[in-house]
């Protein structure tokens, strides 16, 4: 019998559930049939099992597949007064099957593999999993929860020959489609067996369950990362800091690892210098925090003006460490090393299309601030900050239009900038253009005031 089978048909559902999340902003009492649909998503989400199989029920024996597909699972659970019942899910399942929900099909799927609510059929499951793998609008859950039970199936010879490898293969492939901890640690087992390439080849699936705490991958990428791997650096440096996979951090520990605050330092800067653009902008953050000492802020200097050119890092990231670059320029502040400097504070905002970076730099060419006035320097940087819908620097352009600083003054010009600036959510801009509007002209005012 396959392992952990039930397991993942929840993970499906918990899926299903974070994806249908949109559709549960409905309205206080349901008037169609979508809405009420909506309303029992919603309770049954928040785990209001009474609410939901009150709304879901009346639906699903009316036919709505989603509906079915819920009462289903509150038949599984013993919930919101539906018995724990295998024959019901069964049921219930097999009809929004019929009408094409995979999810449900691979509820059915499971069924038929496990002989629960209906006579065993192993070929029948085989091929109702397999179909929702070739299904072209199956989702990432359904994909990877697909793949896991031919995984599970070809690692237990189970209505197949038994194929370590082809499980493997299943394996990679569901965790690909949707990360899992536990489909990690399956797949790594048999890696460990020898059922996979050279570490050297499977390596990135050691490195994704060590990124989530578990001791024994984390061992084998440590002693990777300290033979000199750039990769199992950062990695390391990310764990001993406590930053999870997906971006949360932890305050004590990941998994089975101890966070190290001293540790992910070390990590950090050898990936960087490595070549890993991620761990150079990690290390900026390292080497800046609590009071940092002179060579503390040499080195966050070094790999601020290192990390946005660098390899191996993601281009919303590329653009936060242009806009970190400039800011530091901008300011002359973060380091001897990095003196102020608004041309360079200029290119780099630019290079990340940072709008508000831009606006400042037009504002200290206009109103001279660190720097020799240069009105038609700041009106262009204005224009041009504008147009990347920034709502500060159509607001500003607004304004010169209205002082006639770098341009001869427009009402209407005005007008049209205070108003998109209201548009892309600046509450100047909208207060200005009530006040152009009733006064019905520009204001007796001079460019120096």
């Amino acid at each position: 019998m396959m392992k952990h089978i039930t397991q993942t048909i929840m993970a499906g559902i918990v899926a299903v559930s974070l994806g249908l999340t949109a559709l549960s902003a409905a309205p206080a009492h349901a008037e169609t049939e979508a809405d009420a649909l909506a309303e029992g998503i919603e309770a049954y989400d928040t785990f209001k099992y009474d609410e939901a199989a009150a709304i879901l029920k009346p639906l699903a024996d009316a036919g709505n597949a989603e509906a079915q597909y819920r009462i289903a699972y509150l038949h599984l659970l013993g919930k919101g007064g539906m018995p724990e019942s295998p024959e019901r899910l069964f049921s219930y399942a097999e009809k929004a099957e019929k009408q094409g929900h995979l999810g449900a099909r691979l509820m059915v799927a499971e069924a038929y593999l496990e002989g629960s609510g209906t006579k065993q059929n192993i070929a029948k499951g085989i091929e109702l999993t397999r179909s929702v793998i070739a299904a072209k609008t199956a989702s990432n859950a359904n994909i990877a929860d697909a793949h896991l039970t031919m995984a599970f199936l070809y690692e237990e010879g189970m209505g197949v020959a038994k194929s370590p490898k082809k499980a493997v293969e299943h394996y990679k492939k569901s965790q690909t489609a949707n990360s899992d901890k536990f489909t990690l640690i399956y797949l790594v087992d048999l890696l460990d067996d020898g059922h996979g390439g050279s570490f050297e080849q499977e390596v990135d699936w050691y490195r994704q369950l060590a990124a989530f705490g578990n001791a024994r991958a984390f061992a084998k990428i440590k002693a990777h990362a300290d033979q000199g791997d750039a990769h199992s650096q950062y990695i390391v440096g990310n764990v001993y800091y406590g930053d999870q996979t997906f971006g949360l951090r932890n305050a004590t520990n990941i998994g089975d690892i101890e966070r190290n605050g001293q540790r992910n330092w070390e990590y950090w800067e050898r990936a960087a210098k490595g070549g890993i653009g991620e761990a150079a902008v990690k290390s900026v953050g390292a080497f800046t925090r609590g009071m940092p000492d002179n060579e503390q802020l040499a080195k966050a200097a070094y790999w601020l003006k290192k990390a946005p050119t660098m390899k191996f890092l993601d281009e919303s990231n590329r653009a936060q460490a242009f806009i970190a670059l400039g800011d530091a320029y901008f300011s002359g502040r973060r380091s001897a090393s990095i003196p102020k400097d608004l041309t360079k504070a200029e290119e780099h905002y630019r290079k990340a299309k940072h709008g508000d970076g831009l606006n400042e730099v037009a504002k200290a060419h206009l109103y001279a601030k660190d720097t020799a006035k240069n009105v038609p320097k700041g009106f262009a940087l204005l224009q041009e900050c504008a147009a990347l819908d920034n709502a500060k620097c159509q607001f500003n352009l607004g304004l010169n239009y209205v002082f006639g600083l770098g341009t001869e003054r427009s009402y209407e010009q005005a007008l049209k900038w205070f108003d998109l600036s209201a548009t892309n959510g600046y509450a100047r801009g909208k207060s200005f253009a009530d006040d152009l509007r009733r006064r019905g002209k520009l204001p007796d005012v001079k460019p120096d005031q």
